[in-house]
């Protein structure tokens, strides 16, 4: 068995948390703290030899639907894609979930969202952009799929993200641009390689955001 460390981040509680959850209502704009985490994973063969053949039918099933969920998730767009059985296999599971260049399944509703919380915090500083505009591209980093074909907000998105790379990698480690980012930082890499140009496209300034 080994270790597995994760960490696990938390937005401010919103209005209309409290409106579904009314017992949230002294908890109004107020964020749980970070929390880092554990369990004990498996690390060989021998670690799954100990468990009921019952429990590990059940979790690589439970697998591989959550894998055919991910890939309609990545193909929200194409309304007529429908993930076929013979895909639908461990070893394209596991490929999938180790892929480098898939963005690793880095970007998820949470992830991005998270991170458009810190970006609108620190856009308008770091770039000198105005509030709106930083908030503006914080919406889309949260439905960061609805803009990738877009190629106008996607090059605008892209430089906009590039330069606050860039601004991040100048910054103080202790600095509180520094310290907010760097959790998210692969969100932030993620989503520069998500909006760089699938093909020539003319040249857009992030003002056209």
């Amino acid at each position: 068995m080994k270790k597995v460390e994760m960490k696990s981040f938390f937005k401010k509680v919103s209005e209309g948390q409290v409106k579904s959850f009314p017992i949230l209502a002294d908890r109004l704009g107020k964020k749980r703290e970070d929390i880092s985490w554990h369990f004990e994973g498996f690390a060989s063969a021998e670690d799954i030899g100990s468990v009921s053949s019952e429990h590990v039918c059940f979790f690589l099933n439970k697998a591989l639907e959550t894998f055919g969920r991910d890939l309609i998730a990545d193909n929200g767009t194409d309304w007529d894609f429908v993930p076929s059985a013979d895909k639908l296999t461990l070893s394209a599971a596991f490929d999938y979930y180790n892929e480098e260049t898939k963005r690793e399944r880095i970007l998820t509703k949470v992830s991005t969202a998270n991170f458009a919380i810190v970006y609108a915090k620190h856009a308008a500083t770091a770039l000198g952009i105005t509030p709106a505009a930083a908030n503006a591209a914080a919406g889309v980093i949260s439905d960061w799929l609805k803009y990738g074909k877009d190629e106008k907000v996607s090059a605008a998105m892209l430089a906009r993200l590039s330069s606050f790379a860039e601004v991040l990698t100048e910054a103080a480690e202790d600095s509180e641009l520094a310290t907010d980012t760097m959790p998210h930082v692969e969100v932030l890499m993620a989503l520069i390689k998500f909006f760089e140009p699938k093909e020539s496209t003319p040249a857009i300034s992030a003002d056209a955001l």
